[in-house]
């Protein structure tokens, strides 16, 4: 993956958030780009909790992180 999706990314979250803090879908991928347990364990906590993901916003930047193991991992 290269430095550029991830700050492709980053730029992405940021204006998704308007000032409001995360949202749950960038949660998920930030905890999915760290990778340990603790936070692979917080994606999965996310995902339980939250009622109406964006399914295809997490789709796309799953694949284009490269991080679809570690999702599969979460579910």
């Amino acid at each position: 993956m290269s430095r550029d999706r991830r700050a492709e990314h980053a730029a992405e979250a940021a204006r998704r958030a308007h000032g409001e803090g995360l949202t749950p879908e960038d949660r998920i991928l930030f905890a999915l780009l760290e990778g340990g347990e603790a936070a692979l364990a917080c994606a999965r906590r996310l995902a339980a909790e939250t009622a109406l993901l964006d399914q295809d916003y997490l789709a796309y930047w799953i694949d284009e992180l490269g991080v679809q193991e570690r999702w599969r991992i979460t579910r």
